[in-house]
């Protein structure tokens, strides 16, 4: 089932307590059609497009842990 591309749910008494996944696909259009798959999720069946990547001013994050240390 996971080779297909489904969950697998595992139970303990009927208490969900693991779930098996496949690993996620690469691309993004193999990623939405996993997604389109999930009940949980919906969509307007509009074209996908990838946000642009945020750009933070500042200091690196690795400058103000050191900082912090003293």
């Amino acid at each position: 089932m996971v080779k297909n591309g489904e969950q697998v749910i595992i139970t303990d008494h009927g208490e969900p307590c693991a779930v098996i996944q496949p690993f996620p696909p690469k691309s993004e259009e193999a990623q939405i059609r996993v997604l389109m798959g999930n009940p949980n999720i919906s969509w307007s069946g509009t074209s996908f497009v990838s946000p642009e990547p945020v750009q933070i001013g500042g200091k690196a994050l690795s400058e103000i842990v050191l900082e912090d240390r003293g």
